[in-house]
């Protein structure tokens, strides 16, 4: 069994209970265990999980592509994750972001803007002016092929 079958199982099975909110993020197969990752443009919710996870464990059990013993996770992606696809930039507009270029360089700032390019984000600099320090908001165009890694920054103010 390999990780396109499963994905095109579970976007089959978003597909059969008419989640278009949701998307497949990932699926990981280690041995007899199966990762399933799923993101949403509004919410992750269990039930949604449950419904995906039903559906592949049926498939799962009559093929018995994993003999009679393995575990199923379908979750959602979570905060700690990557950002992967431009749905999950665009529901995160004004949200605060780290970014990893692919040149290395470093960005943390709000996502202003996201489209199926790429994404804008603005941050405050702290420039030295003479004996002075100046805030200067700053602002920035990031093409997804130009990012090697993204991950919202969770705030607890």
């Amino acid at each position: 069994m390999d990780v396109d079958k499963i994905a095109q199982l579970v976007n089959e099975s978003l597909t059969s209970h008419e989640l278009d909110d949701c998307f497949l993020i990932e699926v990981k197969i280690n041995g007899n265990r199966v990762e399933v990752y799923l993101d949403s443009d509004d919410q992750v919710t269990f039930v949604k999980c449950r419904k995906v996870s039903r559906d592949l464990e049926e498939v799962l059990d009559n093929n018995k592509w994993f003999g009679e013993k393995y575990t199923l996770d379908v979750s959602s992606a979570g905060v700690g994750r990557p950002l992967m696809f431009p749905r999950q930039y665009m529901k995160n507009i004004g949200r605060t972001i780290s970014v990893k270029s692919v040149e290395g360089e470093k960005y943390n700032g709000k996502i202003v803007s996201a489209d199926d390019d790429g994404i804008e984000i603005e941050w405050v600099d702290v420039v030295k002016e003479g004996k002075k320090k100046k805030k200067v908001n700053k602002k920035t165009g990031v093409a997804y092929n130009q990012i090697s890694e993204a991950r919202i920054k969770v705030s607890f103010k």
